[in-house]
């Protein structure tokens, strides 16, 4: 069945690629522009520093620093604070990939394993300071912003879950394969080809889809929240992109993150996958990062606020104000059944 659904997305997507060539073409090209100046500068020099500390050694050494920690926060094994200090230097899917690793070693149970990859997915620091505050925003000042929201929302829905799934027994399955050992140069290249892979494909699909839409609502323009909720590179450049304040940019940016975008949640979910973790439970708590991301940074951003102009608060009855409050009333609805849904992942399988 999934390969028949497979099937017909390639030839719709194949069919929509003959329908409009050229829409198609400008898409890859802005996305390949987006990737190449701004996320290939900020982010490449580290990728060659990633095996450095992400190799076993430096495993232990988070695992000595954060261990005792796991359990009285998180509800986690100690061994989870290597993967935890690994996806907060590297973000995802580094985060999965080192979980797989320790679950090749002894596997975990699921609802341990999905806790921990939930807690192991946040964003590459570096892409939110670097190609995002510096490349996409011209303004480096507010990397901060985005870094210590995503933390903060990392770290609350950690202990919020921590007894999500409690009880539930380990099932029998083989354990994840080992990754093997790339030098670092090499590595680091087909690191950012990658990202650049899925930002040209996952962009040219949001155009499509947009211009699709737009046959049916000629005055809504889709191409943005599908990008955003598509592909994290393409749907921060076009976040930043449009004009706005940034009492308003910087939550749904949050959020954008805080999510982290379908591309590298699938990227995941295959290291993920086989050590239990369901793609409805991994996605939910996904959601739930995107709301605590982007309240974090209003909260921050009110700090701030009086120091520096750029954070002023939205004025009131302005149309920006009109549409935050709309996405924040909506999130406060939906948090509940977002809630719901993930706890009901007891549910036999």
């Amino acid at each position: 069945m999934k390969n028949r659904w497979a099937l017909l997305g390639a030839v719709l997507m194949t069919l929509l690629l003959w329908c409009f060539p050229d829409p198609a073409r400008t898409a890859a090209l802005d996305s390949l522009s987006t990737w190449f100046y701004s996320v290939v500068p900020g982010l490449f020099p580290f990728f060659v520093l990633l095996p450095a500390l992400t190799c076993p050694e430096a495993a232990q050494i988070y695992e000595r620093m954060l261990g005792r920690a796991m359990h009285p926060l998180f509800g986690l094994s100690g061994r989870t604070a290597a993967a935890l200090g690994i996806s907060l230097l590297s973000g995802s899917p580094a985060g999965a990939a080192a979980l797989a690793r320790l679950d090749a070693d002894q596997p975990f149970a699921p609802d341990e394993a999905l806790r921990a990859a939930l807690l192991c997915s946040g964003c590459n620091p570096l892409f939110l300071t670097g190609a995002v505050a510096s490349g996409f925003l011209g303004r480096p000042e507010l990397g901060w912003v985005l870094v210590i929201s995503q933390i903060l929302a990392l770290i609350t829905s950690g202990m919020l879950l921590r007894r999500v799934g409690k009880g539930k027994s380990l099932p029998a399955r083989s354990p994840a394969p080992s990754a093997q050992p790339t030098p670092a140069i090499k590595c680091a290249v087909l690191q950012i080809l990658g990202i650049g892979g899925c930002m040209v494909f996952f962009g040219v699909i949001a155009r499509l889809a947009a211009l699709c839409a737009a046959l049916l609502l000629p005055n809504v323009n889709l191409e943005t929240p599908l990008i955003c909720f598509l592909e994290l590179g393409g749907g921060c450049a076009s976040l930043c992109a449009l004009p706005m304040s940034d009492g308003l940019r910087i939550p749904l940016l949050s959020a954008v993150i805080g999510f982290s975008g379908l591309s590298i949640c699938i990227q995941s979910l295959g290291y993920l996958k086989p050590m239990g973790v369901r793609a409805r439970d991994f996605l939910l708590g996904k959601g739930l990062h995107a709301l605590l991301c982007a309240g974090f940074s209003v909260l921050l951003m009110r700090l701030k606020a009086p120091a520096a102009p750029a954070f002023a608060p939205i004025s009131a009855g302005s149309p920006d104000a009109t549409l935050f409050w709309a996405v924040l009333s909506a999130g406060c609805l939906l948090l509940p059944p977002l809630l719901g849904r993930v706890f009901s992942w007891r549910e036999t399988r």
